[in-house]
């Protein structure tokens, strides 16, 4: 009975070392999130584009290959910000404004 009952402490205590474990994590996440909101709130009023925006809001950016459409050539790219990964924009919350950047003759950037 004495063993069983050494099992079991020994058993629940690796178990409280993991949950104190997926605690942390779940904790310093939510630093995270938190941290990335006060960075885009301090970027709401941007007027340019530049570097340091960049770099403090993307973690990278995945691009993929062109395909040709008529009279177009239309490329997917995916986002993915610090912290917080990648997210779709709601479109019946936001509507999706249609961006068109010319980057060189026969490319167009759609947003």
């Amino acid at each position: 009975m004495s063993s069983k009952y050494e099992l079991e402490q020994h058993d629940l205590g690796q178990r409280i070392k993991i949950v104190r474990a997926e605690l942390m994590e779940v904790r310093s996440r939510q630093w995270t999130v938190e941290a990335f909101i006060d960075t885009v709130r301090y970027y709401t009023d941007i007027e340019a584009l530049n570097q340091k925006v960049v770099n403090e809001l993307i973690d990278y950016i995945e691009v993929y290959h062109a395909k040709k459409e008529p009279g177009v050539k239309r490329q997917k790219i995916i986002i993915h910000y610090n912290c917080v990964g990648t997210f779709d924009i709601p479109t019946d919350l936001f509507p999706v404004p249609s961006i068109n950047i010319q980057t060189r003759k026969g490319v167009a950037l759609c947003l």
